[in-house]
């Protein structure tokens, strides 16, 4: 049973939606029931978060939006790294890429035919298309990071040379290596 999932699969994060302030979330998030998100809820350890977003895009794969943003994303690279990157994905994946796309020249992101036969299919399930995206378009967004983190436990809450009284929590076995 799966407990997580893309929230951003029912609801696709447009630029309208965020101009109008409403939340988008492109990150896994817990489920609630059989695919029900809850879409106020986030995992609360990064790493569980950001395993666990891969996971569900290796899965799902690429939409052909988030592929055209991960050509907007390449086009603003040089042009030596823009060929670099492309060729490793095409490399990857030598044996099922068509030869007129071998080469970044000769994909042309206007011709709708050409991206739905040869481009969309060959980057939909392509991990490290789909690493690109998540590294340049998802996490540098949505995974937050804090410059300090706020740490308790049993013991510091017991110790003489803290300064403040202290409120603590029960139920938390801080002893173990995984904690809930």
């Amino acid at each position: 049973r799966v407990e997580y999932g893309l929230l951003a699969t029912t609801t696709a994060a447009t630029n309208d939606q965020m101009l109008e302030g409403q939340r988008t979330i492109s990150m896994a998030v817990p489920f609630r029931a059989k695919d029900v998100a809850a879409e106020r809820t986030e995992f609360g350890h990064p790493d569980v978060a950001i395993m666990l977003t891969l996971l569900s895009y290796y899965q799902h794969g690429l939409s052909d939006q988030q592929i055209d943003r991960v050509f907007d994303k390449l086009q603003r690279k040089d042009k030596s790294s823009q060929e670099a990157i492309y060729q490793s994905w095409v490399h990857l994946a030598r044996h099922s890429v068509d030869e007129s796309v071998t080469k970044l020249t000769g994909v042309n992101r206007k011709d709708r035919a050409m991206m739905e036969k040869y481009i969309y299919p060959f980057l939909r399930y392509h991990m490290a298309a789909i690493n690109f995206f998540l590294n340049q378009c998802i996490f540098p967004h949505q995974a937050k990071e804090f410059a300090q983190k706020l740490v308790g436990n049993a013991w510091m809450m017991t110790s003489k040379c803290r300064r403040q009284r202290v409120t603590g929590f029960s139920g938390t076995n801080d002893t173990q290596w995984l904690l809930p």
